[in-house]
């Protein structure tokens, strides 16, 4: 039988539909089957049902009439039922289609009379049974209105092959038109409609009465279309022969481009002679959309397959070797012609992998058993890959197994991403298993469980079987107030597809644990702009709702705590008082007290209620927490918490109070005390959150007020040192006040301080001060050693010197750096280093670690910068007192000077004067000058000369000062060797002797040094008696001397080390009170005043005071004269 039915089809309605308007015999339809279908038995069997509930199948006709003795006959007849129950169930099987002997049989279904059977050689496809509906539907209403019972024979030329049976009316047409679900249609050669069923109708929307008797030219969108479809009806009609027209293109009423196979049929059966054409159209449109769509995924195949690295093999099933394409050489990396046998194949992969592809093949080639693996090859690079290898077994057209084909897909990278991913996932669960809260991952409808770690059941309270199933079981446990609005936010709020995490807060009944309050927090997780899956963790907050609730209550005891905290009126002992009168009404406590801890006493400051152990100013209550140090600073401790800390309970005897609460109060980082709630009586239930909070709240408050306290207290105290220390002269004295300030005032357990030396550029320590439990070891000096400010690293001087020329504040926690205690024992462990600008630093230390707060060291920066400022001041008034005692100084010698210049210049001028008017009187002019008159020139001559050289000193006395600050480094035997030579006329005029010792180098000028030393040896040539003077300088000791050692020598302040020498002489020396007189300007000592002018003595003051050095005289009568002289050192 040909699968194509659409002509045997027609054909068979058009007979049915012929025997049905003539005689309308069952034996003439059963003919029309058998001969259109080419079947070797049609038969009907009529389907009666007794009360008893007994069902009989009764043949009413077969074709042909005597049934034969068939296999596949009986097989039907045994398929009949016999009772109600079997056949309700044979019914619901139909139709029902098997084979037997290589004889296909069919069981039909003909509603309301029983069943159509069927044999044929040839199998009916689906398609064909299906459309055979519609026309059983037809004959079972003619069968089931005749009441015939003849059976057709083989002689009755019912069924014979060839004979038509066509309608001779319109009415026959119709009806077997309308038994197609296909448009069907009959036209004459003029293309006019003649009749056209409902589903042409429908391509074309519109209806049948409209399409029949219109043309070709109304029904068709396109003359071309129209064209076309003529053509193919006259090819029938001239030809009188039926054709099939594949692929043939009409547009439907939508304006689609519909594809039909349509046959066309000779009708000539018109009541006028014309000629017509009978037309069948089988909808293939989406057929032939299939088969392009599957052309196209085709060539997409072949893409897909290079670039998604996958080929094929194939093997037969007697062959030794594999053919491969070309992608499956590549993964390999062996070349394309190369063909593996199977052994061959299979040592391509990993060791560990063979047995399982040796395996799948041998099942594969023995069974055709097709396998799926995903396994590990070597390459020829020997490189580990992985691929997929799939197999599917080859049959011929006898079923017979011919071999097998399949593909190797190079997986490797997604192969390395799902071992990295499958890393990820198990750290993923590790993570999620061990947290508390419910973690889930769930599909954006909600209909499916990805994901749950093992709390989220037990936060819900269902099992984790019962949540897997269904991701929403647990709704039915919401608080019945808030179901609707759980329900109500998973149903429209859709938090599945919103940007950004969404919170729902409700109330569950948990089964184990009562009523719990719950968050959810469910968050979109994207993937290429869709929802991939709902993220959701839920946590139970039963206990942050009751604190909020508990809290929320407390707002009245809030407000009124923020009236107390702000109120600027009160002060804070007020504050205090009304702080405790709150805490008592808000715990509804009866007590409530402040104790303070200064050392190991415990004392009562302040105290809310009346009980013999809260005296004020006394001893704070004995026991727990009122004397207690909480296990952290800020912690709030109650009974409950004493009872439960075993091994230091205090015993019922000594605990005052059966309940109390209570926490450490923190002043500027340190414990101040404790603040307490207490009752006499037990509670009857423990301290909830809410009111450890309230405590630890007015302890903070307490805190801060007390740490503000104390802060402006300590800032008043300073003001008070401020003062003092703009009142104090000497840098020793302020350094002293300061230390002691740091003691009394900031509580530092020891301070002290250094002050820079720019003689000697060291910190010298200047004062210190510590409590007794410290004591305190020697301070050191510390000396610059190189010109960068290092020192020995070992005694802390890197730190001392950083900070000193940083200027910055440095703090440490190492016992090895600055302070020390004499015994080490209290260590210290914190310092903190604060320069003193340019006059040293300050240095505060603690046995503590970390000892010094924020606030004191702001507080100490304060007292620091106040040192400073004292310093500056007393520094500037110092050089005030000095500038005024010099100008005194200065004021007195020129007054002396002005009083020895007025009196002891005039004796040369007056001397001058008489000698030149006694001239006058005794000598007229022309006169000739005797002896006596020439005397008289000379001695008045010499009062000039010794004016004169009164004028030079003066002026080499004033030009002293005129000459820049020494700076050059002077070798001073250079100086005595030049002052020695200048005086080499005065030596051999004398017939002295000068000698030296081996001298220093100093700072000064060599120019005024050299004049110094040749004064002094000209004094002491000059003024002896000896026949022969002798002059020695020497160097006193060959080590510089320190400022305060030429101090106490000889009362005058210098400001570095200076070297100690000696000039001496034979002369005639001097008395005490030529010695005290000595330095006196035009003051001469001697027999010989006429040879000296009196500047000599003090230019070379002069000169020594101008080089910031110093001198002196020893002398007596008889015994010769000593200047000592202390020179600068030169600097190293």
């Amino acid at each position: 039988m040909s699968s194509t039915l659409t002509q045997p089809l027609s054909e068979l309605a058009l007979s049915v539909g012929a025997v049905a308007t003539q005689s309308a015999t069952t034996a003439g339809i059963l003919a029309a089957y058998h001969d259109h279908l080419e079947c070797d038995v049609v038969a009907i069997y009529t389907r009666t049902a007794a009360s008893n509930g007994a069902v009989n199948y009764r043949r009413r006709a077969a074709v042909p009439a005597s049934a034969p003795d068939h296999d596949a006959f009986q097989a039907v007849i045994a398929r009949l039922p016999t009772n109600r129950e079997d056949d309700e169930r044979f019914r619901a099987t139909l139709p029902l289609v098997d084979t037997v002997e290589d004889t296909q049989y069919y069981i039909l279904e003909l509603p309301g009379v029983g069943v159509l059977v069927l044999l044929a050689p040839e199998r009916l496809s689906a398609g064909a049974i299906a459309a055979l509906e519609p026309l059983n539907e037809r004959v079972a209403g003619l069968v089931a209105r005749s009441s015939d019972s003849v059976t057709a024979s083989e002689d009755d030329g019912v069924g014979q092959p060839g004979r038509r049976h066509e309608p001779e009316s319109y009415d026959q047409l119709r009806w077997i038109i309308d038994l197609f679900p296909q448009p069907v249609f009959v036209k004459d050669e003029t293309g006019q409609y003649l009749v056209a069923n409902e589903a042409l109708a429908e391509m074309f929307g519109t209806t049948v009465e409209d399409i029949e008797g219109s043309t070709d030219d109304e029904v068709l969108a396109s003359r071309t279309e129209v064209t076309r479809v003529q053509e193919h009806d006259m090819s029938v009609i001239e030809a009188n022969k039926p054709i099939e027209i594949t692929g043939e293109r009409v547009t439907d009423a939508a304006g689609k481009r519909r594809v039909f196979d349509t046959t066309k049929v000779p009708y000539d059966t018109l009541d006028d002679g014309r000629r017509a054409v009978l037309g069948v159209a089988n909808d293939v449109t989406e057929r032939r959309e299939r088969e392009i769509e599957l052309e196209r995924n085709r060539d997409f195949l072949e893409k897909v397959q290079e670039s998604a690295s996958i080929g094929a093999w194939e093997v037969d099933h007697n062959a030794e070797t594999l053919r491969w394409e070309d992608e499956v050489a590549r993964i390999t990396g062996y070349p394309l012609a190369y063909e593996p046998s199977i052994t061959d194949t299979i040592s391509l992969y990993h060791p560990e992998d063979r047995p399982t592809i040796e395996a799948a093949f041998e099942t594969l080639m023995a069974n055709g058993t097709p396998f799926d693996l995903e396994l590990r090859i070597i390459t020829t690079d020997d490189d580990v890959r992985w691929v997929r290898t799939r197999a599917d077994p080859r049959y011929d057209d006898e079923e017979s197994f011919i071999g097998a084909r399949g593909i190797v897909q190079d997986i490797h990278e997604r192969k390395a991403r799902e071992l990295e991913l499958e890393q990820l996932k198990n750290r993923f669960e590790r993570f999620a298993g061990a947290v508390r809260y419910g973690f889930t991952l769930i599909r954006p409808d909600y209909s499916e469980m990805l994901y749950q770690n093992p709390a989220a059941a037990d936060v819900y309270g269902v099992s984790e079987d019962a949540l897997r199933d269904d991701p929403l079981v647990w709704l039915e446990s919401v608080h019945p107030d808030d179901r609707d609005r759980v329900e109500h936010w998973f149903e429209t709020q859709e938090p599945a597809t919103l940007d950004g995490t969404q919170k729902l807060e409700f109330r569950l009944d948990h089964p184990d644990r009562g009523r719990r309050w719950l968050l959810i927090r469910s968050h979109a997780v994207m993937d290429n702009g869709n929802v991939a899956h709902l993220a959701s963790v839920t946590t139970d907050i039963t206990e942050r709702r009751r604190l909020e609730d508990e809290l929320r209550a407390s707002e009245d005891s809030l407000r009124r705590l923020v009236k107390i905290a702000s109120d600027t009126d009160r002060s804070v002992g007020e504050k205090r008082s009304r702080l405790l009168a709150l805490g008592c009404d808000y715990l509804d406590l009866p007590y409530g007290f402040l104790n303070r801890l200064e050392g190991d006493e415990w004392t009562l400051v302040d105290a809310e209620g009346t009980h013999p152990s809260l005296r004020v100013g006394g001893p704070a209550p004995a026991g727990r927490p009122c004397r207690r140090q909480p296990h952290g600073q800020e912690s709030v401790v109650a009974i409950e918490d004493i009872r439960r800390d075993e091994g230091s309970v205090t015993s019922a005897e000594q605990r005052p109070f059966d309940c109390y609460l209570g926490s450490t109060v923190i002043v500027d980082g340190e414990r101040y005390g404790t603040l307490c709630f207490a009752d006499e009586s037990p509670r009857t239930r423990e301290f909830g959150p809410s009111e450890r909070a309230f405590v630890e709240l007015l302890v903070q408050w307490l805190g801060y007020e007390l740490t503000g306290q104390k802060f402006e207290r300590r800032l008043r105290e300073l003001n008070e040192t401020a003062r003092e220390l703009m009142a104090t002269e000497t840098p020793a004295e302020i350094a002293a006040v300061a230390t002691e300030s740091a003691d009394d005032v900031l509580e530092i357990p020891e301070t002290a301080i250094w002050a820079y030396d720019d003689r000697r550029e060291a910190l010298v320590p200047q004062a210190v001060a510590a409590d007794e439990q410290m004591g305190i070891n020697e301070l050191p000096t510390f000396e610059r050693t190189d010109r960068n400010g290092a020192g020995d690293e070992s005694r802390g001087e890197t730190l001392v010197w950083n900070a000193f020329n940083s200027g910055k504040r440095f703090v440490c926690d190492d016992s090895d750096t600055v302070l020390r205690t004499a015994t080490d024992e209290p260590e210290i462990r914190s310092q903190l280093l604060l320069p003193l600008g340019t006059h040293g630093l300050l240095v505060a230390g603690s046995s503590d670690r970390s000892a010094f707060s924020e606030t004191d060291r702001n507080l100490l920066e304060v007292l620091a910068a106040t040192v400073e400022a004292a310093l500056d001041r007393a520094e500037h008034e110092q050089l005030l007192r000095s500038a005024r005692a010099d100008l005194e100084r200065s004021n007195q010698k020129l007054e002396e000077f002005a009083y020895a210049a007025s009196h002891d210049m005039k004796e040369p001028l007056r001397s001058t004067a008489n000698y030149l008017t006694l001239f006058e009187e005794l000598y007229e002019p022309g006169e000739t000058l005797d002896e006596a008159g020439c005397n008289l020139l000379e001695q008045a001559v010499a009062g000039t000369t010794r004016l004169r050289s009164m004028i030079d000193g003066l002026l080499e006395y004033s030009r002293v000062e005129a000459i820049a600050e020494w700076t050059d480094s002077v070798a001073l035997e250079t100086v005595v060797d030049r002052a020695i030579l200048n005086l080499s006329v005065r030596v051999n005029e004398t017939d002295g002797t000068v000698t030296r010792d081996s001298l220093p180098t100093v700072q000064g000028d060599s120019r005024l040094l050299v004049q110094l030393f040749q004064n002094l040896l000209d004094n002491g040539l000059k003024y002896s008696d000896a026949d022969q003077p002798q002059v020695h300088v020497a160097l006193v000791d060959e080590v510089a001397q320190s400022p305060d050692t030429v101090a106490s020598e000889t009362g005058t302040n210098v400001a570095t080390d200076c070297y100690h020498l000696r000039v001496e002489d034979n002369g005639t020396g001097m008395d005490a009170s030529a010695v005290a007189r000595a330095f006196d300007v035009f003051e001469r000592h001697g027999r010989r005043d006429d040879d000296g002018t009196g500047m000599g003595l003090p230019l070379c003051q002069r000169i020594v005071e101008h080089h910031g050095g110093a001198i002196t005289i020893e002398s007596e009568p008889g015994s010769g004269t000593a200047v000592n002289l202390w020179l600068p050192a030169a600097e190293s």
